[in-house]
């Protein structure tokens, strides 16, 4: 790595690497003098952290709620250099959550229904925000920073159908409800980028 390489959009991947890899050690030599590469090492660094610090397989709802709060703000505020990490946390703790439990079916369709509607409600929100931050010029757009924002409000949702869903202990439901309304919500934030108008979209797109 070169004094003038920029590693912004592969801050996720570097941040995985153990602390004496090479190259990480000449990632965090080049954040040293950059700006712009040490603010994306911070965020994936914070994020693989609290990723990290989470316990598998059982999750708290406490500790999913402060997940969910933390990929949803990194998503909509800032770069989208870790996009993709924020993606996989959001899908990973969903799918933590519903391998949590131990019941058989709860497959009811009207049940299923209602929560998945729920939760794509709440990813409609920070994908709102940056939707409208895109429009506004205020930041780039990419479609992974657009599927994530999607999936991280979705897994806010799951959360709050964690008191309020009958089917909660069924992990059918949860697989095939919720966490497959985390992975909807993702695809259609990826898909939806495409409408979004490429000089807004910046020069991520």
């Amino acid at each position: 790595m070169t004094p003038r390489d920029h590693f912004d959009h592969a801050a996720a991947g570097i941040a995985s690497l153990e602390p004496r890899d090479p190259e990480r050690v000449a990632a965090k030599e080049h954040a040293r003098g950059c700006g712009r590469c040490a603010q994306a090492l911070r965020e994936a660094e914070a994020l693989m952290a609290l990723i990290d610090s989470v316990p598998a397989p059982a999750l708290s709802p406490e500790a999913l709620r402060r997940l969910s709060e933390r990929v949803t703000s990194v998503t909509v505020a800032r770069s989208s250099s870790s996009a993709w990490l924020v993606l996989a946390a959001a899908l990973l703790a969903s799918l933590l959550l519903a391998l949590g439990t131990g019941d058989a079916g709860g497959l009811d369709l009207l049940t299923g229904l209602h929560c998945a509607f729920v939760e794509l409600v709440a990813a409609a929100v920070p994908y709102g925000l940056l939707l409208y931050s895109v429009l506004r010029g205020r930041r780039a757009g990419s479609a992974p920073s657009f599927a994530a924002a999607a999936a991280a409000g979705a897994l806010a949702g799951q959360l709050y159908l964690l008191l309020r869903c009958p089917d909660r202990m069924h992990t059918p439901h949860m697989l095939v409800t919720h966490t497959g309304a985390v992975v909807l919500a993702a695809l259609v934030g990826w898909i939806g980028f495409a409408s979004v108008p490429k000089r807004a979209a910046g020069e991520a797109r």
